[in-house]
């Protein structure tokens, strides 16, 4: 009978668990350059029955801090909360786009090194992150958060550019692979993502301009609906629903990554020139143009990331899986700032549609 007794207080089970009203569940994090950490929590007062009475900028609120670290951050908000605060639903964490590598680094890993906070959550950078976790918008209601919902839904935008957490601890941790972030610009009472940080080793992080974002994307297979414009023959054509697949291989030199880029696009002809007749013949003409276009594009876009010293691709560190021994004698700095010389094939097949086809 006390072995049993015994085992009865050592079984485990829910009985230290905290009923969900004594809860404080934070969904989203903002970290500012001055130190300010600004929590958002859903408004307790709002229940399904008066859900439809609370205007949008009621349906949420914020607690900000002031904290070096994360572990600070949590003892700080927490003195301030008659709950427990709860991390395991954390949707977003948005930085401030002027914090260095390192600083975001810390962040992350003291977030993973916590266990609470599960690592699927979004990453994003923003100029002023306390204000961005605070727009509201009439297209989300409690529990769901508009941050996150934007980018949850990947099949809505032109270009997949969220990060979660995990993607960036893994790019952030392997040599030859340089991690990067949404930018979220604020836009009056909303927002828009069209940009991507890219961290460097050395240096602040740099926004890349966004026809170099949109560069980056195919070369990362990031493209599911977008919109291309070519001129044919003195004629403006545009391309949309454009989706591309991305085959790539790599080797490692002393001095540089040689890398074979495969591109394959698929699109429709959104948009023609008043009363042009679409022809097979033309359709090839607008495929030699688009894929011209797209290898400009990618081209600019690798430059670029060779001026900065970055390479967000990942050629780097699949090449030196390949030929390791070379890799051997390379830090991981170096492997991260080789030049990539890249090799790049483009192939389009766009098609008319409608009474056109």
């Amino acid at each position: 009978m006390a072995i049993l007794v015994v085992l009865l207080f050592s079984l485990t089970g829910c009985w230290d668990q905290r009923p969900i009203e004594d809860r404080a569940v934070a969904i989203a994090v903002a970290v500012s350059r001055a130190d300010q950490w600004a929590f958002v929590f859903p408004n307790v007062a709002v229940t399904v029955s008066n859900l439809g009475q609370i205007p949008p900028g009621q349906e949420f609120y914020a607690l900000v801090v002031r904290a070096q670290t994360w572990p600070e951050a949590l003892r700080r908000l927490q003195t301030r909360m008659s709950r427990q605060v709860s991390l395991g639903e954390l949707q977003i964490l948005v930085v401030d786009k002027g914090l260095s590598h390192a600083a975001v680094t810390r962040i992350i890993d003291d977030m993973n090194t916590d266990g609470s906070v599960p690592a699927t959550f979004w990453v994003a950078a923003a100029a002023q992150p306390l204000a961005i976790v605070q727009l509201t918008s009439p297209q989300s209601i409690v529990p769901y958060y508009i941050l996150s919902q934007y980018f949850d839904c990947t099949a809505c935008h032109a270009l997949t550019l969220g990060e979660h957490a995990w993607q960036w601890w893994a790019d952030d941790g392997t040599p030859g692979d340089t991690p990067y972030l949404p930018l979220i610009e604020a836009r009056a009472d909303s927002f828009t993502v069209r940009q991507w940080m890219v961290y460097a080793t050395d240096g602040p992080p740099i926004a890349a301009p966004p026809p170099i974002t949109e560069g980056m994307a195919y070369l990362l297979g990031r493209v599911h609906a977008a919109v291309l414009s070519v001129d044919v023959r003195g004629m403006p054509f545009e391309l949309d629903r454009v989706q591309a697949s991305l085959r790539e291989s790599s080797h490692l030199t002393a001095r540089a990554v040689i890398a074979r880029i495969r591109i394959q696009v698929k699109g429709n002809i959104g948009d023609t020139p008043p009363h042009e007749v679409l022809s097979r013949a033309l359709e090839k003409v607008i495929d030699r143009a688009a894929a011209a276009r797209l290898t400009q594009l990618c081209a600019e876009a690798i430059d670029w990331t060779n001026r900065h010293h970055a390479d967000p691709y990942g050629f780097a560190k699949r090449a030196a899986w390949q030929d390791n021994e070379l890799a051997e004698d390379m830090s991981s700095a170096t492997l991260s700032e080789l030049p990539v010389r890249a090799h790049i094939d483009v192939e389009v097949h766009v098609q008319g549609e409608g009474v056109m086809r």
